[in-house]
This record gives C-alpha cells, structure tokens and sequence, in this order.
C-alpha cells in the first residue's frame, strides 16, 4: 500500500502530476473546522512527502495500515462489458471490484466476473462464464482468466487464460489471450484468443473524491496521527 521513494520515479512523476492537479483537488480550505482550528490543505507534493515518511518508518506504516487501512486507496465496483474472439465470438458482462492508489494513480487493478453470451456465429454454444485478476499501468496490462463455456449439449469446457495487452490507466483494454484448455474441448474454442474490455470508471472524479476525504481525515485525526509519528503541520 506504501511505496519507496523510487515509486514517484521521473518516468511517471509528469503524468501523475497531471491526473492529480488536473482534478480540481485541493481546496485551500477543508470544511474540518470542527475538528481543527488550523486547517492544512493536503496537496499533491504532500502526499509525495507523507508516502516517503511512511515508507521510511515501519512502525508508522503498520499503525496507518491498522488503523486507516483504505484511506491512500480509491476502492469501488465498477461495470464491465467486453467482447472476445477465439475461434467463435462472445459478448460479456459483468461488474469488476476495482482498487487504484492515490500515490500511483496510473496503475488499477481488479477481481472481476463476467457472463458470456455467444453470438449467433457460434452454433455450439451457449453461454459461458469467466473470473479473472487483472493488473494495469498506464500503457499496459496483464491478466489470468479462468473461463468455462457450456455447449447445446450440456458440455462443458474449462479453459485458464494468461492475457497481456495495452491499457489506458485500467480503463481500456485490448490484448491477446492463450487459452490452456482441460481435459476436453467439448466447444471448439482456440488457443488464441483477441480481447477488448471497458470497465466503466472515472479517475479523475475519484481521485477527487478521495482527496477530499484524505484531507478531512487527516485533519480530523491531526492529534492522534501526530502521536504515532505523523505531523502534517510539520510536512
């Protein structure tokens, strides 16, 4: 959940820059002052300060992840379509639990799970269902699908599928799958299969949302963060 210094590395530090500063985020004011007299806006060369205090301290960092344990990630089910070809084509849907980090919010990853319906190309099957782990960053991503895909006949075949392809910041996917089918191929699926996948979600508003709430919680809870080793008057 915390990341070393080398995680704001030069290569990302503009673009997350932008995505960040480009939200809106920080007002100069949080609406905390029944909890604060002096209210300090959170912004986000303090957040780079607070994940190097973190990271530079274990027993800080296990306190935070005790007693905040979602407050630096941004957490939510988001919708899910897709289409995919390996030898027949299929439609899905389905709805994927998502989770993206405010100290790297160009990488999002999710558990997910999908219906499949065959189209009308395919006068075997029926419909099918796929689970699958997905990681991406900016540019890319990758991901295991475990797919099982039922024909007219009632077989049905199981199949584990490795994927690798490009991303935009999770968002979008398009990439090549291979799939290891078990035991019988009862539904003559390929081993090479194309993928697309939306899943329906909005960094930017996110991000904001999340600011704001970093902001009100660590001013809320200025006093006793500042008992475990975290001053953010002192950032």
């Amino acid at each position: 959940m915390f990341l070393s210094n080398s995680s704001f590395s030069k290569s990302n530090k503009q673009t997350n820059h932008y995505l960040l500063e480009n939200t809106a985020l920080m007002p100069s004011v949080c609406s905390v002052d029944s909890y604060a007299k002096d209210t300090i806006s959170i912004d986000t060369e303090k957040l780079k300060k607070i994940s190097k205090i973190i990271s530079a301290n274990i027993l800080l960092a296990q306190a935070i992840k005790k007693d905040y344990p979602s407050l630096f990630k941004i957490q939510g089910y988001h919708p899910m379509v897709g289409y995919s070809y390996q030898g027949i084509g299929s439609l899905s849907f389905g709805i994927a639990r998502g989770t993206r980090s405010v100290f790297r919010p160009l990488s999002y990853q999710n558990i997910h799970a999908n219906a499949m319906l065959f189209l009308n190309t395919s006068p075997l099957n029926t419909y099918g269902l796929n689970v699958g782990y997905t990681k991406s960053k900016a540019l890319t991503y990758w991901g295991i699908e475990g797919i099982s895909v039922r024909n007219k006949e009632g077989e049905i075949t199981y199949a584990i599928r490795p994927e690798i392809g490009f991303s935009v910041l999770g968002v979008l996917n398009i990439g090549y799958g291979y799939n290891l089918i078990f035991h019988q191929n009862y539904s003559n699926l390929s081993t090479h299969t194309f993928v697309i996948r939306y899943t329906q979600q909005s960094p930017k508003k996110a991000i904001k949302k999340k600011m704001r709430e970093i902001n009100y919680i660590l001013n809320r809870d200025y006093q006793n963060l500042k008992n475990i080793g975290l001053d953010i008057k002192g950032i």
